[in-house]
Parts: structure tokens; sequence; C-alpha cells
């Protein structure tokens, strides 16, 4: 669930439009414990389905990038596997 507070939050405030809006539509991706795939590839044909002849999987990934460097999620892997995570999914959830 979104509160209200995201619209003053600082840290959404510091990325970029396509960043924020990548945010959002990961959270539409997660599983229950705010997790999902990580890898560039996924996230676009998962996040933007209806984009994928538009968008560049570079693109992505530097967005991805920006929310990694705002500490909006964080990245792992499980046996060669990139996965994401939000790092504070359990405080809104």
């Amino acid at each position: 669930m979104l509160r209200d507070s995201i619209r003053t939050s600082r840290t959404i405030d510091a990325l970029s439009v396509d960043a924020e809006r990548l945010f959002y539509r990961l959270i539409l991706v997660a599983d229950d414990y705010g997790r999902f795939k990580a890898d560039p590839r996924i996230i676009l044909a998962l996040a933007f389905p209806l984009k994928v002849a538009v968008l560049q999987i570079n693109e992505v990934a530097e967005w991805y990038h920006e929310l990694e460097a705002n500490r909006l999620v964080r990245s792992y892997e499980v046996r060669g596997e990139s996965f994401g995570v939000f790092y504070t999914w359990h405080m809104y959830q």
C-alpha cells in the first residue's frame, strides 16, 4: 500500500521521473515479501509489458541502479540468479 506521505518523500523526490515510475511498477511486481527478479530484461518484461518494443534494457538497468543508489532496493544473488528486495517493504505491508 502506498501512503500519501510518498508525495513528500525526499528519497523519492531525489529520483529521476523514470526511476520513480520504475519504483511504483516494481511494487506491483514484488512478491509478498517485497522480492522480485532483478534481471533488467525481466524487469522490463514484467514492469513495462506494453513498452518492451519502446524501452531499452540499458534504460531499465540505469533506473534500477538509481533505486539502488538511493537505498530503495538492494540486489542479491541466489544460485547465479539476480533478485531485488525493497529495503522498507516490511514497514508498509
